[in-house]
């Protein structure tokens, strides 16, 4: 399998707070025969570009490495009654 296979648009849209907004994936958040079958195959293509010797190569690739540094904990931190503020705590490799 060359390509993935298609994808079918439709004209779903819905409307919040006035503001009409296409969602022409709609379809995709049912439970139907038509889901499952979409699932299938772009799992078969999946598996079809991620072949076992593919998956291998990735992995010697220093660029795919899982040996990532640790870029730290987001950590909030309250800075009144209603607010928080975000940041990194950077933590020790064991």
């Amino acid at each position: 399998m060359d390509n993935p296979p298609e994808t079918k648009r439709s004209n779903t849209s819905d409307v919040f707070h006035g503001e009409v907004v296409p969602d022409p994936y709609q379809w995709l958040e049912n439970e139907d025969e038509e889901v499952h079958h979409w699932v299938k195959k772009q799992n078969s293509y999946t598996d079809s570009v991620l072949s076992t010797d593919t998956r291998e190569f990735l992995k010697e690739q220093p660029e795919f490495s899982t040996n990532i540094p640790d870029p730290g904990t987001i950590t909030p931190t309250k800075t009144d009654t209603t607010n928080y503020d975000v940041g990194r705590v950077k933590t020790t490799q064991i």
